[in-house]
């Protein structure tokens, strides 16, 4: 996997927050995970996988706040995925679900990896329709996506009827979302 050039001005940051971490121990409990949090997140942007996680098995020691851990597991959750070790990513986005089940992303997350690479569909389709239930609805992108990914898992497991209702909801939202309007042709024209 390919990492961004990090320009001198992200590698002094990276360094700053590294310093930052080493130094940690003084620090206010709100401020630790506020750092591992930004270090961890501006190696996430530059695609250094393994630094995250290390990052965040690291802070994940430090709290026992639910809200804290939500934040981090997720964090971690997307590291693994994005290195495509889903299962410690679905374990991760798990552990979010449980320790703050009102949040949407992870069981997004959860269901993309179900949807495209567990090919689990009975499971993708309830973690999409829990992200429909927990969405604030002025979050059009995020809807129109979870309602095309919903169609397309129902589509997978060749129920039309299923996915015909949710991507015309998903066009509903967005009526330009190529990738719905290609499936719905798909299902209109070919079955």
């Amino acid at each position: 996997m390919e990492t961004q050039k990090i320009d001198p001005q992200e590698k002094l940051l990276l360094d700053s927050l590294t310093e930052i971490i080493r130094n940690n121990d003084n620090a206010p409990d709100i401020d630790k995970i506020e750092n591992y949090r930004a270090l961890g997140g501006g190696y996430l942007y530059l695609g250094e996988f393994d630094k995250v996680i290390s990052i965040m098995n690291e802070a994940i020691k430090t709290t026992s706040d639910n809200a804290e851990l939500a934040i981090l597991y997720n964090m971690r959750g997307a590291a693994y995925s994005e290195k495509k070790d889903f299962a410690h990513a679905i374990e991760d986005f798990t552990k979010v679900i449980e320790s703050a089940p009102e949040q949407d992303s992870p069981y997004y997350n959860r269901g993309l990896i179900y949807l495209f690479d567990n090919k689990d569909y009975d499971k993708a389709i309830a973690d999409f329709e829990q992200v429909i239930k927990l969405s604030p609805q002025e979050n059009l992108l995020n809807e129109s996506n979870t309602y095309y990914n919903l169609g397309q898992a129902y589509f997978e497991k060749e129920d039309y009827e299923n996915a015909r209702k949710n991507l015309l909801e998903c066009l509903r939202l967005d009526p330009h979302y190529q990738g719905a309007q290609s499936l719905l042709y798909h299902i209109n024209n070919n079955r």
